[in-house]
């Protein structure tokens, strides 16, 4: 990327235009907190939506981000790409309902068994 964005909307315009898409990944991405940090109306930062193509990080100055639901980065992370830590502090982390980290992980562990006992299921019948 050539020039560091001045907010989200540039941001995000950046992401699209000069990345290629595999799927639901991402190539290129911001690294630097200021980028990352920029954030919509809703508080949606860009590293949530990195997140939302499978970008990690173990920052946890960035972790921490929150839009105005208390949706925490470390909880995208956890939804999309099924990234995991032990550290008691971020799984503790918390949305405005009470939804925590450790509850994303747990949700998409659960999922992905749930998936891969019906592609057992499905390989057993043909």
């Amino acid at each position: 990327m050539k020039s560091k964005p001045k907010t989200y909307d540039e941001a995000i315009e950046m992401i699209e235009n000069n990345n290629e898409i595999f799927g639901d990944y991402i190539v290129e991405v911001f690294e630097d907190y200021e980028t990352l940090a920029l954030a919509d109306d809703d508080g949606w930062t860009v590293a949530h939506e990195q997140a939302s193509f499978h970008w990690t990080t173990e920052d946890k100055r960035i972790l921490k981000l929150a839009d105005k639901n208390g949706m925490r980065v470390a909880h995208t992370q956890a939804h999309w790409s099924g990234w995991t830590t032990t550290d008691p502090d971020i799984l503790a982390l918390a949305m405005k309902d009470g939804w925590t980290v450790a509850d994303e992980i747990k949700r998409y562990k659960h999922e992905q068994g749930k998936w891969l006992i019906d592609i057992e299921k499905k390989n057993k019948r043909e």
